[in-house]
């Protein structure tokens, strides 16, 4: 029980750290534009749209390895490692283009949808829902 304690908050602090160096690891100019105090009036910065989406797809791809790897230790269960697998997946392939599309040809209006997905494609948002999520049915399960 102790070492998967220590397993579990190795990985939080990993994703902890992933989120405070993104910045400095990950290219992402978009960072800095939604730190513009009037950014909804602003156009959007110049995008090297090669290194941008690899940055995109390497900051969620360690996102989901240690998402991955939280749901292996807390619940030890295939079942729901490759659930959390193809949720990541999905969502990934779901919203990635939406992004790319809005940064192409999003209005001022627009520029929200374009923060909150970015925020879910490269923060652990899913990795927030999913545990408890887990957990919660895992409860439900063992009362009945």
């Amino acid at each position: 029980m102790q070492k998967k304690g220590l397993y579990i908050g190795i990985l939080i602090i990993a994703l902890i750290s992933v989120r405070m160096v993104g910045a400095a690891i990950f290219y992402d100019p978009l960072i800095a534009f939604f730190h513009l105090p009037d950014y909804q009036i602003q156009p959007l910065p110049q995008i090297a749209w090669g290194k941008y989406v690899f940055s995109l797809v390497l900051r969620y791809s360690v996102n989901t390895l240690i998402t991955l790897g939280l749901v292996k230790v807390i619940f030890n269960k295939p079942e729901l490692l490759k659930l959390t697998f193809y949720i990541l997946g999905i969502v990934f392939l779901i919203l990635s283009p939406v992004l790319i599309w809005l940064v192409f040809n999003a209005d001022f209006d627009q520029y929200r949808y374009l923060f909150y997905i970015r925020r879910i494609l490269i923060h652990p948002v899913l990795t927030l829902l999913l545990i408890p999520a887990f957990l919660y049915h895992q409860r439900a399960n063992k009362s009945e």
